[in-house]
């Protein structure tokens, strides 16, 4: 059994959050989520510095699994296994 690869749209919505992830550092918690479609906890980490970083750091090990459910839902593509 082959592994499907992700396509390139999937590689540049997890890149683009990744990106936005590291915006954190400069104040800007949060934009990933708003960036992957998550509005209401992107509010809320904006206002609270990613849940006072802890969220933030976590974060750092959901966006690839947050970059492609939003990708389903935007394009309907299979899940990768990437």
């Amino acid at each position: 059994m082959s592994a499907i690869v992700p396509s390139q749209r999937v590689k540049n919505r997890k890149f683009t959050s990744y990106l936005l992830w590291f915006a954190g550092f400069f104040w800007l918690c949060g934009l990933h989520r708003l960036y992957n479609g998550k509005t209401a906890s992107g509010i809320l980490w904006l206002c609270t510095l990613g849940l006072f970083g802890i969220g933030q750091f976590v974060d750092l090990f959901f966006i690839p699994d947050m970059a492609e459910k939003r990708h389903r839902q935007l394009f309907g593509d299979r899940p990768s296994n990437f």
